[in-house]
Protein backbone atom coordinates (compact mmCIF):
# COMPACT_ATOMS: atom_id res chain seq x y z
CA UNK A 1 0.00 0.00 0.00
CA UNK A 2 1.41 3.14 -0.79
CA UNK A 3 -0.23 5.15 1.51
CA UNK A 4 -3.09 4.29 4.40
CA UNK A 5 -4.76 7.66 4.80
CA UNK A 6 -4.35 10.50 1.95
CA UNK A 7 -5.30 13.99 3.05
CA UNK A 8 -5.63 16.78 1.03
CA UNK A 9 -8.54 18.41 2.29
CA UNK A 10 -9.23 20.46 6.38
CA UNK A 11 -10.75 19.34 9.33
CA UNK A 12 -10.72 15.78 9.34
CA UNK A 13 -9.87 13.35 12.54
CA UNK A 14 -7.40 10.08 12.24
CA UNK A 15 -7.87 8.33 15.25
CA UNK A 16 -7.95 5.03 17.15
CA UNK A 17 -5.55 3.45 14.07
CA UNK A 18 -3.05 0.36 13.85
CA UNK A 19 -1.06 0.99 10.65
CA UNK A 20 1.43 -1.61 9.46
CA UNK A 21 3.01 -2.51 6.05
CA UNK A 22 2.10 0.70 4.19
CA UNK A 23 4.82 3.20 2.42
CA UNK A 24 3.56 6.37 3.94
CA UNK A 25 0.63 5.62 7.28
CA UNK A 26 -0.96 8.82 7.25
CA UNK A 27 -0.11 11.43 3.97
CA UNK A 28 -1.20 15.11 4.46
CA UNK A 29 -0.24 16.83 0.98
CA UNK A 30 -1.18 20.26 -0.13
CA UNK A 31 -1.93 23.61 1.29
CA UNK A 32 -5.49 22.72 1.89
CA UNK A 33 -4.79 19.69 4.17
CA UNK A 34 -4.99 21.95 7.14
CA UNK A 35 -6.40 22.16 10.90
CA UNK A 36 -6.53 17.96 10.74
CA UNK A 37 -6.06 16.06 13.68
CA UNK A 38 -3.95 12.52 13.44
CA UNK A 39 -4.05 11.35 17.08
CA UNK A 40 -3.83 8.31 19.57
CA UNK A 41 -2.55 6.03 15.99
CA UNK A 42 -0.26 3.13 16.30
CA UNK A 43 2.26 3.05 14.03
CA UNK A 44 3.93 0.10 14.95
CA UNK A 45 5.56 -2.27 12.39
CA UNK A 46 4.11 -6.09 12.94
CA UNK A 47 7.42 -7.51 13.86
CA UNK A 48 5.64 -10.70 14.74
CA UNK A 49 4.82 -11.79 11.27
CA UNK A 50 7.39 -13.27 8.49
CA UNK A 51 8.54 -11.43 6.65
CA UNK A 52 7.84 -8.14 9.14
CA UNK A 53 5.48 -5.98 7.70
CA UNK A 54 7.33 -2.34 7.90
CA UNK A 55 6.44 0.90 7.23
CA UNK A 56 8.17 3.61 5.14
CA UNK A 57 7.01 6.48 6.86
CA UNK A 58 4.53 6.81 9.66
CA UNK A 59 3.20 10.24 9.00
CA UNK A 60 4.17 12.65 5.85
CA UNK A 61 3.18 16.39 5.70
CA UNK A 62 4.45 17.88 2.39
CA UNK A 63 3.07 20.73 -0.27
CA UNK A 64 2.28 22.97 1.82
CA UNK A 65 0.01 21.14 4.65
CA UNK A 66 -0.80 23.65 7.62
CA UNK A 67 -1.91 24.06 10.92
CA UNK A 68 -1.75 20.56 11.85
CA UNK A 69 -1.84 18.38 14.78
CA UNK A 70 0.10 15.15 15.29
CA UNK A 71 -0.06 14.10 18.65
CA UNK A 72 -0.30 11.06 21.11
CA UNK A 73 0.59 8.80 19.08
CA UNK A 74 3.42 5.59 18.76
CA UNK A 75 5.71 5.36 16.11
CA UNK A 76 8.37 2.68 16.13
CA UNK A 77 10.09 0.51 13.17
CA UNK A 78 9.86 2.12 10.49
CA UNK A 79 12.32 1.81 8.00
CA UNK A 80 12.84 5.14 7.79
CA UNK A 81 10.94 7.93 9.84
CA UNK A 82 8.24 8.38 12.13
CA UNK A 83 7.40 12.00 11.38
CA UNK A 84 8.69 13.65 7.94
CA UNK A 85 8.00 17.13 7.31
CA UNK A 86 8.93 18.71 3.95
CA UNK A 87 8.81 21.42 1.70
CA UNK A 88 8.26 25.16 1.45
CA UNK A 89 4.85 26.61 2.98
CA UNK A 90 4.42 23.43 5.24
CA UNK A 91 4.63 25.22 8.62
CA UNK A 92 2.28 25.97 11.68
CA UNK A 93 2.12 21.97 12.36
CA UNK A 94 2.50 20.73 15.94
CA UNK A 95 4.30 17.04 16.55
CA UNK A 96 3.53 16.69 19.92
CA UNK A 97 3.33 14.15 23.14
CA UNK A 98 4.40 11.11 20.63
CA UNK A 99 6.54 7.90 21.92
CA UNK A 100 9.25 6.90 18.81
CA UNK A 101 10.61 3.71 19.17
CA UNK A 102 8.75 2.41 22.45
CA UNK A 103 5.62 0.96 22.85
CA UNK A 104 4.05 4.10 24.90
CA UNK A 105 4.20 4.19 28.89
CA UNK A 106 5.04 0.19 28.43
CA UNK A 107 8.14 1.37 27.24
CA UNK A 108 8.54 -1.82 25.03
CA UNK A 109 11.97 -1.42 23.38
CA UNK A 110 11.34 -1.52 19.51
CA UNK A 111 13.54 1.21 17.73
CA UNK A 112 13.06 3.11 14.30
CA UNK A 113 15.28 4.36 12.08
CA UNK A 114 14.79 8.20 12.51
CA UNK A 115 12.18 9.40 14.75
CA UNK A 116 11.11 13.26 13.21
CA UNK A 117 12.83 14.86 9.73
CA UNK A 118 12.54 18.54 8.29
CA UNK A 119 13.81 18.82 5.04
CA UNK A 120 13.24 20.92 1.62
CA UNK A 121 12.54 23.63 3.41
CA UNK A 122 9.71 23.31 5.96
CA UNK A 123 9.72 25.92 8.25
CA UNK A 124 7.93 27.64 11.80
CA UNK A 125 6.52 24.01 12.50
CA UNK A 126 6.85 22.85 16.53
CA UNK A 127 7.89 19.64 17.98
CA UNK A 128 7.25 19.32 21.87
CA UNK A 129 6.99 16.98 24.36
CA UNK A 130 7.95 13.69 22.55
CA UNK A 131 10.03 11.03 23.50
CA UNK A 132 12.06 9.20 21.19
CA UNK A 133 14.34 6.53 21.54
CA UNK A 134 16.60 3.30 19.79
CA UNK A 135 16.98 5.53 16.12
CA UNK A 136 20.25 3.67 16.56
CA UNK A 137 21.75 2.56 13.38
CA UNK A 138 24.90 4.68 11.67
CA UNK A 139 22.84 7.27 9.44
CA UNK A 140 19.76 7.45 12.50
CA UNK A 141 18.55 10.81 14.23
CA UNK A 142 16.14 11.37 16.64
CA UNK A 143 15.28 14.88 15.32
CA UNK A 144 16.59 16.01 12.20
CA UNK A 145 16.53 19.35 10.90
CA UNK A 146 18.11 19.76 6.93
CA UNK A 147 17.92 21.36 3.58
CA UNK A 148 16.95 24.94 4.16
CA UNK A 149 14.56 23.86 7.08
CA UNK A 150 14.39 27.38 9.31
CA UNK A 151 12.40 28.77 12.32
CA UNK A 152 11.70 25.28 13.60
CA UNK A 153 10.89 24.94 17.13
CA UNK A 154 12.44 22.08 19.00
CA UNK A 155 11.29 22.27 22.61
CA UNK A 156 11.04 19.69 26.02
CA UNK A 157 11.35 16.44 23.91
CA UNK A 158 12.83 13.40 25.60
CA UNK A 159 15.83 11.71 23.48
CA UNK A 160 17.00 8.73 24.90
CA UNK A 161 15.16 8.60 27.62
CA UNK A 162 11.39 9.35 28.95
CA UNK A 163 9.93 11.15 31.51
CA UNK A 164 11.22 8.94 34.21
CA UNK A 165 14.57 9.46 33.09
CA UNK A 166 15.28 5.87 34.31
CA UNK A 167 14.67 4.51 30.24
CA UNK A 168 17.97 4.16 28.46
CA UNK A 169 18.07 3.73 24.93
CA UNK A 170 20.14 5.67 23.18
CA UNK A 171 19.80 7.30 19.57
CA UNK A 172 22.80 7.63 17.32
CA UNK A 173 22.55 11.30 17.45
CA UNK A 174 19.96 13.09 19.35
CA UNK A 175 19.37 15.97 17.32
CA UNK A 176 20.55 16.74 13.99
CA UNK A 177 21.21 19.90 12.03
CA UNK A 178 22.25 20.74 8.54
CA UNK A 179 21.94 23.68 6.40
CA UNK A 180 19.26 25.10 8.27
CA UNK A 181 19.41 28.68 9.72
CA UNK A 182 17.48 30.16 12.84
CA UNK A 183 15.93 26.85 14.14
CA UNK A 184 15.14 26.86 18.52
CA UNK A 185 16.14 24.44 20.27
CA UNK A 186 15.15 24.59 23.96
CA UNK A 187 14.63 22.61 27.45
CA UNK A 188 14.75 18.89 25.57
CA UNK A 189 16.05 16.05 27.49
CA UNK A 190 18.81 14.37 25.66
CA UNK A 191 20.82 11.92 27.67
CA UNK A 192 22.57 8.45 26.43
CA UNK A 193 23.18 9.18 22.96
CA UNK A 194 25.78 8.69 20.94
CA UNK A 195 26.13 12.28 20.43
CA UNK A 196 23.62 14.96 21.89
CA UNK A 197 23.44 17.80 19.13
CA UNK A 198 25.56 17.61 15.91
CA UNK A 199 24.94 20.56 13.42
CA UNK A 200 26.75 20.91 9.84
CA UNK A 201 26.87 24.36 7.73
Amino acid sequence: TIAGVMISSPNNIVTNNQFAGTGIGVNLFGANAKTNLISGNSFVSDLTETPAKFSSVGVSLFNGANDNFVENNIFAGQRTIGVMIGEPGTSSNYIQDNWFGIEGVNSRRIGINSGITFAEGASDNYVQHNTICGASSDSSFGIAVRLYSHKNIIRNNYLGTDKSGVLNFPNKVGIFLSSSNFNTVAQNIIWHNNHGIVEYD
